[in-house]
């Protein structure tokens, strides 16, 4: 990961832009803010890297006119390293928003934030108990109920299964989406025949997929990151294990994960929250792909989801300062209340009452090292 400043003066060029971001006289007088809680190092530190890039590409298309700071926190991924970057952020910089990464660091800032009436918005939050009517906790990814249903429709419809395995990441990410899944899948007549945990940093899955073999599910559903599928797919692969995985979108979230998992990885279907990149026609998103493209030199796939929806996260706050400034925490929170049918990178997005995003859903599979929208 490159070095930047943990401190980046920006500004935006609103007005100039677009008459869609013509800042009103309050905000033209402010100068925000924002504070950026990512895990810049440790074992996430790729994921805190693409939403940097999110970051910087939102900068790069609103310009410079009325100075922003965007103060970045390195969390390492640790809810106690968060809550002093909060901490800090408050007492060093007076932030009245923060953007998180994080379904457990959402929840450890959650009610600090909304103590001291800071707003939050996260970007990889998933768990269904940040979901909360009247706060100030937002998020643009999608929530565990909603990620199940599409999920277990795919299942269903798309793979014709009816037995199905689920392995899990053991913390609030994969617990959320496996109460959430087993719930829906059993309202759809789908059988959950197996469920396994395996903590974060476990690296030995032989004896898992032993048991999931014996099994004999039709489908294999798993929540997990990056570094835990490699070696769950690599080690299914030697027992002979064929039987179909579709993962969560956190699964495929590293610099060279199509590299790492390479034939391991044939056939890996992702649920995407979000378009299937290599088949969209939409303006806005073939504009992000020609952005983002010609700064990285790599192609938009579903690995890039995070720097989507970090794009969108700044240019959901421009819009909102556009007609509140950015002091009037009130009016700024209705404003993003009142967001629907955004269409931005990560696709079209609403906020619903309790400030929980709501993003279309991709299923896309990993063919000849490459990800191509399947259903």
């Amino acid at each position: 990961m490159g070095q930047f400043p943990k401190v980046l003066a920006i500004g935006f060029l609103l007005g100039l832009l677009a008459p869609a971001f013509a800042l009103s006289p309050a905000a033209a007088q402010d100068r925000p803010k924002i504070g950026v809680i990512l895990p810049l190092s440790g074992n996430a530190a790729y994921e805190g890297e693409l939403m940097r890039r999110g970051l910087e590409l939102a900068v790069g298309e609103l310009q410079a006119s009325v100075p922003v700071e965007l103060i970045f926190e390195d969390s390492q991924g640790d809810t106690k390293m968060a809550v002093t970057a909060f901490r800090a952020l408050r007492a060093q910089h007076q932030v009245s928003k923060i953007i998180s990464w994080g379904s457990g660091i959402g929840l450890a800032l959650l009610p600090l934030a909304n103590q001291e009436q800071v707003l939050q918005l996260g970007v990889a939050t998933s768990s269904p108990k940040f979901t909360v009517v009247g706060d100030l906790g937002f998020r643009i990814h999608p929530t565990a109920a909603s990620e199940a249903a599409f999920t277990v429709d795919r299942i269903k419809n798309f793979f014709k299964a009816s037995r199905v395995a689920l392995v899990t990441v053991n913390n609030d990410y994969g617990n959320g989406l496996a109460e959430n899944f087993k719930a829906a899948a059993a309202n759809a007549g789908i059988a959950t025949v197996f469920h396994e945990t395996f903590e974060p940093a476990e690296t030995d899955f032989r004896t898992l997929m032993v048991k999931l073999k014996s099994a004999a599910p039709d489908l294999v559903y798993l929540v997990s990151y990056a570094g835990p599928t490699t070696q769950i797919l690599r080690r299914a692969r030697e027992l002979g294990i064929k039987t179909p995985f579709l993962t969560s979108i956190a699964a495929v979230g590293s610099a060279n994960f199509v590299k790492d998992i390479g034939s391991a990885g044939e056939g890996l279907n992702v649920i995407v929250p979000g378009p299937a990149y290599a088949a969209t026609s939409q303006p806005e998103e073939l504009h992000f792909r020609d952005i983002y493209e010609a700064k990285y030199h790599e192609t938009v796939g579903p690995a890039q989801s995070l720097v989507c929806r970090s794009f969108d996260a700044l240019m959901l706050f421009a819009r909102a300062a556009k007609d509140c400034g950015w002091t009037d925490q009130k009016c700024f929170s209705q404003a993003l209340l009142q967001t629907q049918n955004y269409r931005g990178a990560s696709g079209k997005l609403s906020f619903d009452q309790a400030g929980d995003s709501i993003l279309d859903f991709s299923l896309q599979s990993l063919r000849n090292g490459s990800f191509v929208a399947v259903g």
